[in-house]
């Protein structure tokens, strides 16, 4: 069933994304017909025209996203050629994400008292503020994007195939059974307002796992690569470990999930080394048990949650191997909490091993630093000591050509 939901949803995106959205009509039993169209992020315009045959009373249309499990209730007014309209505007009835599917059907009352609904009509509420491209070179993975970059694509989908054996390498998850459908918008500004998360500044890119889709913000300039090498195998990896442990994933310990996701990434972030050490020295590290149902607010802190999410696990790699790591997947996938994952899997408390971490991490980033520090004056101090040195030599040996003369 849900290859079927996958599969519909990526011939869904293809239509909908490579060309003008249709209006939808269907013969009702008290509808002659019913459209919808759309700008995104403006409005929604829903449209039907009433049978005559039957005495309509009263009408309402009903809303659903994909994304929420709240229907929307409206009453519509019947104009006298029985036609109906209703402007659906995201600003007061409610913000949709992007590449939604948006289920809706009609309840009518009649003069009798008696009721009838209308069948269950879906649409894909696609981004179309943009003209999307489509290229689909293995059946693992699907992208989408509108920049002018034509090979952005096979740049795509060489880093999504090289995240899946570079993961594997310290956790196991089973071969892509399902495809994969990415979409790339040009700018994080773009697609934080696709995705309805404004204020959310540091979000670059999303996964829904459970319609198998991406989402990235990769800007076309020199870093492109870098980029998608971080973005694209971070979100997969969400998508991989939502298909692993099931009904289980919303119960994950966040830095769990969002560590397994950076192990992912093909180009590690740059930044996180000196955060922790900024953290470490100003004592602002995160309790880890802190991180287990929600990371911070603010962007500062979030990165530092990412940072020391990251920095844990890799230490959890070396310490117990990729069979430690895999352990401690399935003591979350049957159900153990943040705190009782590590005994099941380690026979450690979460709160001894970071203490280890700690210890381990930082007093070896404390003597690199010692030595970094000392060692511009052992290199004065060797220069020193051998021109002194130098002199010596040189002073015997000319007192030496002096006593021979």
């Amino acid at each position: 069933m849900r290859k079927f939901v996958i599969l519909l949803l990526s011939i869904f995106i293809f239509s909908f994304l490579s060309q003008t959205l249709p209006a939808f009509a269907r013969q009702e039993s008290f509808l002659i017909s019913s459209t919808v169209d759309y700008e995104f992020g403006k409005i929604i315009q829903f449209e039907a025209e009433l049978s005559s045959t039957q005495k309509v009373d009263q009408i309402q249309l009903v809303i659903r996203s994909d994304q929420s499990a709240i229907e929307n209730i409206f009453s519509l007014e019947i104009s006298p050629d029985n036609l109906l309209t209703f402007i659906y505007d995201p600003e007061i009835h409610g913000n949709i994400r992007a590449f939604s599917f948006v289920d809706y059907y009609y309840i009518a009352t009649f003069e009798d008292g008696s009721t009838s609904q209308s069948p269950l009509q879906n649409f894909l509420y696609a981004d179309n503020r943009f003209e999307w491209k489509r290229s689909t070179l293995n059946e693992n993975f699907t992208v989408y994007w509108f920049t002018d970059n034509e090979s952005f694509a096979n740049k795509a989908l060489a880093i999504a195939d090289k995240s899946i054996d570079h993961l594997n390498q310290f956790i196991s998850f089973p071969q892509l059974e399902e495809s994969i459908s990415i979409i790339s918008y040009s700018n994080p500004a773009d697609l934080q307002s696709a995705l309805m998360l404004s204020g959310q500044t540091w979000v670059a890119g999303h996964a829904d796992p459970q319609s198998s889709l991406v989402f990235l913000s990769i800007e076309q300039n020199q870093q492109l690569e870098e980029e998608m090498g971080r973005q694209l195998p971070h979100e997969i990896a969400h998508i991989n470990l939502y298909r692993s442990t099931g009904s289980s994933y919303s119960s994950l310990p966040i830095w769990f999930n969002e560590a397994i996701a950076s192990l992912a990434e093909m180009t590690p972030n740059p930044n996180y080394q000196n955060l922790l050490l900024s953290a470490y020295d100003n004592d602002q590290l995160i309790s880890m048990s802190n991180l287990c149902e929600i990371f911070p607010a603010n962007s500062s802190s979030i990165a530092l949650a990412y940072a020391q999410s990251d920095s844990f696990l890799r230490y959890l790699h070396r310490e117990y191997g990729k069979a430690g790591l895999n352990r401690l997947l399935q003591a979350y996938k049957e159900g153990d909490s943040c705190a009782f994952g590590t005994v099941t899997a380690f026979s450690i408390s979460l709160e001894n091993l970071e203490e280890q971490w700690r210890k381990s991490i930082f007093q070896d980033v404390k003597n690199e630093t010692n030595s970094s520090e000392v060692l511009p004056f052992l290199y004065i101090f060797g220069f020193i000591s051998v021109s002194i040195f130098a002199i010596i030599l040189s002073t015997l040996f000319k007192y030496r050509n002096s006593k021979r003369e």
